[in-house]
């Protein structure tokens, strides 16, 4: 294959990457499966940011600003992320002792129940991730690595 429809593909699988949808029905069936009726009606309602900081702050009570640096998204949405946490009672805010702008979030038992069963979708991923990668070489993987970074790179101007 020529190098020029070698990009059309290569094009055409990061679009098909990116846009998978069965990845999301996976999760849902997932999430039904584990959570009871009344969780899982939250667990609905919630945002693929909510799923990030409650699986970030998992097992921890970490503040915004950390959290924000864990999962790369902005301070913004992470503020209204965590309002809507606390207004399904998936987390609360605990007052830091010394700074009283600052809390710390905490995930209430139901918060780190819908991260437990985030972390067994994640688990697969990972299975299915280095199920692949085992396939190719260290030399064809940092090649891919290489690729991915610079266009990456490209897409963040």
């Amino acid at each position: 294959m020529k190098k020029k429809e070698l990009r059309v593909e290569i094009r055409k699988e990061l679009k098909r990457i990116i846009s998978k949808d069965h990845n999301l029905q996976k999760l849902r069936k997932l999430f039904h499966e584990e959570l009871p009726a009344p969780l899982f009606e939250v667990y609905q309602k919630l945002s693929k940011t909510d799923l990030a900081v409650l699986y970030a702050n998992k097992g921890e009570n970490l503040r915004a600003k950390d959290i924000v640096e864990r999962i790369d998204v902005t301070q913004s949405a992470i503020s209204k992320s965590i309002a809507r946490l606390e207004k399904y009672g998936l987390v609360i805010k605990i007052p830091h002792p010394s700074n009283k702008k600052e809390f710390f979030i905490q995930n209430t038992l139901d918060g780190e129940t819908i991260a437990q069963v985030r972390e067994l979708y994640n688990s697969e991923q990972s299975h299915r991730f280095k199920k692949v990668s085992d396939q190719f070489s260290e030399s064809d993987l940092k090649t891919v690595f290489r690729f991915l970074a610079q266009l990456n790179g490209e897409f963040a101007e």
